[in-house]
């Protein structure tokens, strides 16, 4: 779902999974972070009902852009209850004050992380869970990750969007944009491709295929390998990433 490509909660991809507007809502013209429109929820009554779709219950990937108007607990994905389970769910709890992906089935199996978002600031958040770990990423970079086999359970609720039906007081206030589910884990550069901006489109650029270590602030902004073979980096104290968009890149490591 991306109102910044079409202008309704209306699936992109195909699969006929579209959602129906509930409690008055629309969209908003924004066009920070590449995008055009935004899906604005009132923390009321607004969510997107998908019905009861995409019961996942394997590898499962989640990308959305997110911007809070105010930091009370939001649902931003819900598979929601169904009398025993969640499927997955993607909320901000304001209690404890941490974003959380999570199955649930008498108890949380999942990951979390304290609060990493500003208040009117748009952030890419993607949750991934591969087979043994349950991640989160902002921005592209992974923030929170837990080993834990457990899949998303079965679950018969519905897919919503900015709401829950498993209890009150969850309604998001504020906009989403460029909602994607993928039934995979999602590699890294993919991740940070949907990262790039609201609405993005075409396939990630992923190298020539076998390199060993790639870091590339232009595509992430980190030492972070791209490559998949885990070689991460740490950035010295006096080393910092720069804009520079000369020769087609956006950022540079910049060394004094």
């Amino acid at each position: 779902l991306c109102p910044s490509l079409e202008n309704s909660p209306n699936d992109l991809s195909g699969n006929n999974n579209n959602g129906v507007y509930q409690g008055g809502m629309g969209t908003v013209a924004d066009a920070s972070e590449g995008g055009s429109l935004a899906y604005d929820f009132d923390g009321s009554d607004d969510y997107i009902d998908c019905g009861n779709v995409l019961n996942i219950t394997g590898p499962l990937s989640i990308s959305f852009w997110v911007l809070n108007d105010t930091a009370s607990k939001a649902m931003y994905v819900s598979k929601t209850w169904d009398g025993l389970t969640e499927g997955y769910i993607s909320r901000l709890d304001s209690w404890a004050s941490i974003l959380q992906y999570y199955t649930y089935r008498y108890s949380l199996y999942g990951t979390s992380i304290a609060n990493p978002f500003t208040l009117s600031q748009w952030s890419c958040v993607t949750n991934v869970y591969n087979g043994t770990h349950w991640e989160i990423y902002i921005d592209g970079a992974m923030v929170a990750q837990t080993a834990d086999t457990q899949a998303p359970f079965s679950n018969a609720g519905n897919l919503l969007f900015g709401n829950t039906t498993a209890a009150g007081g969850w309604n998001l206030d504020g906009r989403m944009d460029d909602i994607r589910i993928y039934d995979r884990a999602l590699t890294q550069s993919e991740i940070s491709w949907l990262a790039t901006e609201r609405g993005v489109l075409g396939t990630p650029p992923e190298g020539l295929g076998d390199e060993q270590l790639w870091l590339c602030p232009s595509i992430q902004d980190g030492a972070n390998d791209l490559s998949g073979n885990g070689n991460d980096g740490v950035i010295g104290s006096s080393v910092t990433t720069v804009a520079d968009t000369s020769n087609g890149g956006t950022l540079a490591y910049n060394f004094p």
